[in-house]
């Protein structure tokens, strides 16, 4: 069953509707346009549900579209791969272009075109939108039409006539929304009227008559917990903004009290609940490399470490079932029970990459450092890859911006000139190379280019955050969301509780390596001086092969070695100082990931060759791991590098990634020594960690014979996914990772 039920229309179809409706109603303002449109979406859009589903729900393929406009070309498919480059950036420079009054020379403008080109050159990453963790928990506890009267309250209160109308929106799409469940509901008895099949007949009831509770009311069971968390996913992916990333938050303690009850009167079984899991893991499979994380484990705000039923139950899923959606992320604290331990290790085994390791008390800790209050700390949850957000109360618009950390290094080399583009980007501080008389004072003038292009990335990517709710409005999600509708306003506006920023950095280690580099080989040992390297980077090392022979003996990032773990050290410390306290324009603060996605393949495109001995077009490194490959000492050495850096900073999160073969987990000596590296990391400031459990040689087959290796998932960055899925330089970069075989 596993990807067979999308509707690959839905998407083109979305944007006809939305079309319609705005023409009919040109003087409505944009979110009462949004709200009608997603009103007839949703009571046209196909819905099926068939003898043997065991939950009401139709998904759809992942798709890089917006809400509004809808850009959707005739040639869509919604079953293909979304594109390579969905550059968002072009139509919110437009629009607020327009907003402005359309003057191309507004400074506003001015420096958006060139965050624009920057975007475009991938030396900055933007996305606005999405990257959230709804409102699941609210809308169980209280149900749909309470929240819906305490929308009608929130209209006969003091407010903006702009927020009332804003505040009518939300509503209208809440409302819109039940009538959807109950169309599912409808749906489900009149199939059950064609079934002659006594079990499936009675399924198919059992969804008509939990839809029809729950399109009102709060569940009141587990089945009915379970469907309505997946219909309100399916709605929000569906009518969500460009790179519509939802994650769900945390999934065992919003259904142990539902599970437990049921168990506890005799209505469910652990066989039927595992079940009725599976089943949701299967509708989250369709949707695939979609960024869907389900967070587990962890403590309550009464301390209690939470290790249920529902737990292990997602831990099983994910291991039977082998899908690369939903991610899984554990909460992980030392005192884990060794039932959760040994599940999370088979899980491991399976080499699907899951789950990944959040150390629990550090990610709180860094989370109340954001701002965050204890409580709402401590319910954190993963969104997406690694980001660490509050659920249902916080838009911390996590990729927001990224910088290409090495790539400044290529500006200062060649004059400011991007090699693959021609593009310039004039340099901050102009030196002529051999004028540099010391490598302090080189590092020196890198670390001031650092910090200006991450300040000309922050306010440019503030500036499209500060029109972005008015331009992109998402009443439905914003509804969801704590805060929203008390003050009227749209979650990318300042509606929620929380509303921080981040700063994401990409080629950690690709910088390191190539500033030992320069290092030894032009200032130490005075080998060649700058502008010779620079002749050589401009070759991309063709007849140069006796350099790359010096550089691959200098020093190189997770290793142990202070001469160059001492460089990421730094840039972790500057993206801290530049971010820790700077006010956002919707009065939150920033936080800083540590993360790259799979955008060290796609800056690596562009990015040309670097001292590291890094061949132009080839990927950078990978998140916060060493360059893959030069990770030569063995796993301890890498956390012994890793952890060198202010990392316990990382409030948007961060990946540490190792690779073990398959075989050697099978060992059980080898599991235990597993997890006391894993404890071992956490003790000394780890935020997370994931494990790759695959060998080069099943990799290079599956791009040799991909057919035969189509449902192979594997870690990324972050995120798992389906390794033929993947853009060839991710997959080349996977491959080429240092597989540990012992430590």
């Amino acid at each position: 069953m596993r990807n067979e039920l999308y509707d690959s229309e839905v998407i083109p179809h979305r944007a006809q509707v939305y079309g319609k409706v705005f023409s009919r109603h040109p003087a409505l303002d944009l979110p009462a346009k949004i709200a009608l449109a997603f009103e007839e979406f949703l009571s046209e859009k196909k819905i099926s549900v068939l003898p043997g589903d065991v939950l009401a729900g139709y998904a759809y393929k992942y798709s890089w579209d917006l809400t509004d406009p809808h850009k959707t070309p005739d040639s869509y498919n919604a079953a293909e791969v979304p594109p390579y480059d969905p550059f968002c950036i072009d139509d919110e420079v437009e629009r607020i272009k327009a907003y402005l009054g359309g003057d191309e020379h507004h400074p506003a403008v001015k420096k958006l075109r060139f965050f624009q080109k920057g975007v475009h050159s991938w030396l900055f990453k933007h996305n606005s939108g999405g990257h959230i963790i709804p409102g699941q928990q609210r809308i169980l506890t209280s149900g749909l039409k309470a929240l819906q009267d305490e929308a009608k309250t929130e209209l006969g209160r003091e407010h903006t006539d702009s927020e009332k109308s804003y505040i009518s929106a939300m509503l209208r799409c809440a409302e819109a929304f039940s009538n959807y469940i109950l169309r599912y509901s409808e749906e489900a008895e009149n199939s059950a009227r064609s079934i002659e099949d006594p079990s499936e007949k009675k399924q198919l009831l059992k969804i008509s008559t939990a839809c029809k509770h729950i399109s009102k009311n709060p569940p009141q069971s587990f089945f009915e917990a379970v469907q309505l968390v997946w219909l309100v996913h399916e709605v929000l992916i569906t009518d969500m903004p460009v790179n519509c990333v939802i994650s769900v938050g945390r999934l065992d303690l919003y259904l142990d009290s539902f599970y437990q009850a049921d168990l506890a009167a005799g209505h469910i079984t652990g066989d039927e609940a595992q079940e009725i899991i599976d089943a949701l893991w299967l509708k989250f499979a369709a949707n695939e490399m979609c960024y869907q994380n389900v967070t587990i484990g962890g403590t309550t705000v009464s301390g209690e470490l939470i290790s249920n039923p529902i737990t292990l139950m997602c831990l099983r899923a994910t291991e039977r079932l082998r899908c690369d959606q939903p991610l899984l992320a554990l909460r992980y604290a030392p005192d884990m029970p060794e039932e959760l331990w040994e599940e999370s290790l088979n899980v491991l085994r399976s080499g699907t990459g899951f789950p990944s390791f959040f150390h629990d008390a550090a990610c709180i800790a860094v989370k109340e450092r954001q701002g965050l209050s204890h409580e709402d700390a401590v319910n954190f949850a993963v969104m997406g890859c690694v980001e660490l957000t509050g659920c249902g109360n916080d838009f911390s618009n996590t990729e927001s911006m990224r910088i290409n950390i090495p790539l400044l290094l290529e500006f200062m080399l060649n004059r400011g000139v991007q090699r693959l583009t021609g593009e310039v980007f004039p340099l901050h501080n102009s030196h002529d190379l051999d004028s540099l008389e010391s490598f302090d004072e080189f590092y020196a003038w890198f670390k001031r280019e650092l910090r200006a292009y991450i300040n000309l990335g922050l306010e440019s990517a503030d500036l499209i955050e500060s029109f972005w709710g008015r331009l992109y409005p998402a009443p439905f999600l914003s509804f969801t969301m704590k805060g929203c509708v008390q003050k009227g306003r749209d979650v990318a506006d300042g509606g929620p509780i929380y509303n921080n920023s981040v700063l994401n950095g990409g080629g950690f280690a690709s910088t390191a390596d190539s500033l030992a580099a320069i290092k030894k080989l032009v200032f130490d040992e005075k080998i060649m001086t700058l502008s010779e390297l620079a002749v050589a980077l401009d070759q991309d090392y063709k007849g140069y092969e006796h350099l790359l022979r010096l550089i691959s003996a200098c020093p190189k990032y997770g290793n142990d070695d202070d001469a160059v773990d001492r460089f990421v050290r730094d840039i972790v410390d500057i993206f801290i100082d530049e971010a820790e306290g700077r006010k956002n324009s919707r009065g939150g603060t920033y936080g800083i990931g540590l993360y790259t996605v799979q955008d060290h393949a796609k800056m690596g495109y562009l990015t040309g060759a670097l001292p590291d001995g890094r061949l132009a077009g080839t990927a950078l490194s990978n998140g916060f791991a060493s360059v893959q490959g030069k990770d030569i000492s063995g796993p301890t050495a890498l956390i012994n590098s890793a952890v060198k850096a202010e990392i316990s900073g990382a409030g948007n999160g961060m990946v540490l990634d190792l690779k073990f073969s398959p075989q050697f987990l099978q060992n059980p000596s080898n599991a235990k020594a597993t997890r006391h590296l894993i404890n071992s990391y956490f003790a000394r400031g780890g935020i997370e960690i994931q494990i790759n459990v695959v060998n080069s040689e099943t990799l290079l087959a599956a791009k040799r014979e991909p057919e035969k290796y189509k449902n192979l998932v594997v870690r990324v960055s972050g995120f798992s996914a389906y390794f033929c899925s993947l853009l060839p330089a991710t997959q080349d970069e996977i491959i080429a990772r240092t597989e540990h075989g012992n430590f």
